[in-house]
């Protein structure tokens, strides 16, 4: 299927190349109309999917950002860059470099900031950033929301 050829283009599903991470046992069992399977494994038949035809909709049972999956920066850059045409021209250092001055303009010299910060990856990246950018003026308010 043409969906199945763009996001795992270059990628010939055998050997080492058909090797991902499923961490959990959880699986698909059925799809909606209209939705077709791309991938499967002994345990799962719908391990990646893809929506009606030219939507360039996807859904993934593994984990392609993770080591565990060889190939699985391939079909992040086919998806992020071949299919939702993402630029690759930006260095991440330059978007925390931005944030931080945005934050800077918005806040002035003299504002506070107040930031719920949960211990997920998200809220601590933003903490970090908001106290680069103003220091003691931000004040990050711990949430547990039970997944501690």
């Amino acid at each position: 299927a043409a969906v199945a050829e763009d996001l795992f283009f270059g990628i010939d599903g055998s050997g080492e190349d058909n090797i991902v991470w499923m961490s959990h046992g959880d699986k698909v069992t059925a799809l909606p109309e209209a939705w077709e399977s791309i991938a499967c494994t002994d345990n799962s038949p719908h391990a990646a999917v893809a929506g009606p035809l030219g939507a360039h909709i996807y859904g993934l049972q593994f984990h392609p950002e993770v080591t565990h999956s060889k190939r699985g920066k391939d079909i992040l850059k086919n998806f992020c860059v071949d299919i939702c045409s993402a630029p690759t021209d930006w260095k991440m250092n330059d978007i925390a470099t931005e944030f931080i001055e945005e934050v800077r303009n918005k806040v002035g010299p003299n504002g506070h900031v107040i930031g719920a910060v949960s211990g997920g990856v998200d809220s601590s990246v933003a903490a970090v950033l908001l106290n680069k950018a103003i220091g003691t003026r931000f004040h990050a308010i711990m949430v547990d929301n039970g997944c501690l």
